[in-house]
């Protein structure tokens, strides 16, 4: 939803600018190239994706500061002064770049390492998830995260099959929950790996346990009407960050710019079918 999030942050002063989840610099470039005058704070915990983007950013030289870390530590590693930041962007969703990249692990349709660590400096992977978790922590994570139909089922034959063959690769595990489901694929059908997989990306990077508490820190830093914007890809996210807002609402801290969030336009879903499930909840500090 690049236009979207560039019609929002020119809607500001357009002075200071933080890519919470850079990737490789789709949103920053834009930005950068359509208000002269901005200065982009560029924050990514993959290492390779941040590689890129100052690669794809470095046209405009000090405009622009990168950091290699969690999002959620921004203001205790990153020394912001109040009311400074016209606009910043949270936008935690994979890249398809990241999802093609079979040695990742992200990806249930590739044969991979069943890693999914976005930070490869992090200790905890998808085969450690798998392996180790007891029967109810892992239900516990395929239900809170990914949502998962015939979670039980799954979860069942995983702590069954671990036993003698513990998982490694993507495609053990991906070929055991298409039994486990008796899996055929049809058009339009959600493979029963998917939200399996979700579910574990976000244990592993730990993606949704502070965000929540980093939102809630965001207004003191922001300037007067300047706008939070948040892109989410799947329920569970949304809800969180739904509900935020609605308590950011209520103490005065933020307004709403719609009700609603605001969804890819029919030339996006065109052009980028994977956009379909990305909503953008967009507020202004007050």
């Amino acid at each position: 939803m690049n236009r979207e999030v560039l019609e929002a942050v020119k809607a500001t002063s357009c002075s200071f600018f933080v890519d919470c989840t850079t990737g490789m610099g789709g949103h920053s470039a834009q930005i950068l190239q359509a208000c002269p005058n901005i200065s982009v704070l560029a924050v990514d915990q993959d290492e390779e994706s941040l590689q890129k983007a100052k690669i794809r950013l470095s046209p405009y030289g000090e405009r622009v500061v990168f950091i290699h870390g969690d999002f959620t530590d921004l203001f205790a590693i990153y020394s912001i002064r109040p009311a400074t930041i016209s606009a910043l962007l949270i936008d935690p969703g994979l890249s398809m770049v990241q999802l093609g990249e079979a040695e990742r692990g992200f990806s249930h349709r590739l044969a991979g390492p069943l890693d999914m660590r976005k930070d490869r400096r992090g200790k905890l992977t998808a085969a450690d998830v798998v392996n180790e978790y007891s029967f109810d922590r892992l239900l516990d994570i395929l239900l809170r995260y990914g949502e998962v139909p015939q979670a039980e089922r799954i979860v069942e034959g995983i702590v069954h099959h671990r036993i003698k063959h513990p998982f490694s690769k993507t495609t053990e595990l991906s070929g055991l929950i298409e039994t486990i489901c008796k899996w055929h694929p049809r058009p339009g059908l959600l493979h029963p790996a998917a939200r399996v997989f979700q579910a574990l990306r976000i244990e592993v990077n730990a993606e949704l346990d502070r965000l929540v508490e980093f939102i809630n820190q965001i207004p003191p830093y922001m300037e007067k009407g300047g706008r939070m914007l948040i892109l989410s890809y799947h329920s569970v996210e949304d809800r969180m960050v739904k509900q935020v807002g609605k308590d950011l609402l209520q103490m005065k801290k933020v307004e709403l710019i719609k009700p609603n969030p605001r969804m890819p336009s029919r030339q996006e879903l065109g052009e980028n079918s994977p956009s379909r499930s990305a909503k953008l909840r967009e507020m202004r500090v007050l």
